[in-house]
């Protein structure tokens, strides 16, 4: 009844097994010279006698900005407008100085932008202009028709006559001439138009009229401007 205790598997039953770590395991593989216990016995200074000297020097950085003279020289990649803005070279290399933010193009960069330039001027020789104008024109027109879908809302501000703002909206296509003319406006103007003070004058001409506040404030508007 109190004989000896023997730990258990608590699944199996069995005698727990020792666990060993990834070092003890380690330990297996090395040799004498490598473990604790030998340097723990044997004296070191003879390897340090036959150990050779290094020198270790720092090397120089390989640009120095040409304004303030830092070493602090960072390299970017970046889109580069060239000819005015009407050419945009992508991924071109530059030098950045961290110190007075002074950007450089070094000598090897600045060949390959010549020699981007000289390729495009090939190109352009080459092949047929009409090519690249229809393109352009096509792009153009996708990018219009996308553009008069667009719809933007005006907002007009009207005092109450409690004296509390209150704001009266339109939404228009940008592509309507009207958009252009009220964008302009201030809300002061738009006022003096319609000849229309409080938001309440507002309302009961929109009601006078059968329509809701922004048709009304469009279809006037319309007629006045």
């Amino acid at each position: 009844m109190y004989g000896k205790l023997v730990k258990k598997d608590i699944l199996y039953g069995k005698p727990m097994k020792e666990l060993k770590s990834n070092k003890d395991k380690s330990k297996k593989y090395m040799t004498a010279e490598e473990s604790d216990e030998y340097w723990d016995n044997h004296d070191s200074s003879a390897i340090l006698e036959r150990g050779k000297k290094i020198r270790l020097e720092i090397a120089r950085p390989d640009y120095h900005c040409t304004t303030c003279g830092s070493s602090r020289i960072r390299k970017r990649i970046i889109d580069l407008p060239v000819l005015e803005g009407t050419v945009l070279l992508k991924k071109t290399k530059i030098l950045f100085c961290a110190d007075c933010k002074t950007y450089i193009i070094e000598k090897k960069g600045l060949e390959e932008i010549r020699d981007t330039l000289r390729r495009l001027i090939i190109k352009l020789d080459n092949k047929p202009m009409t090519g690249f104008v229809r393109e352009g024109l096509a792009s153009y027109e996708r990018r219009w028709t996308e553009k008069t879908k667009e719809r933007k809302v005006i907002s007009i501000y009207f005092p109450t006559k409690a004296g509390n703002p209150a704001k009266a909206q339109i939404s228009i296509p940008i592509s309507d001439p009207l958009y252009r003319k009220l964008r302009v406006l201030t809300s002061e103007d738009v006022r003096k138009l319609l000849a229309l003070q409080y938001f309440e004058d507002l309302e009961k001409e929109a009601e006078k009229h059968n329509r809701t506040i922004s048709q009304y404030l469009r279809l006037e508007l319309a007629k006045r401007i």
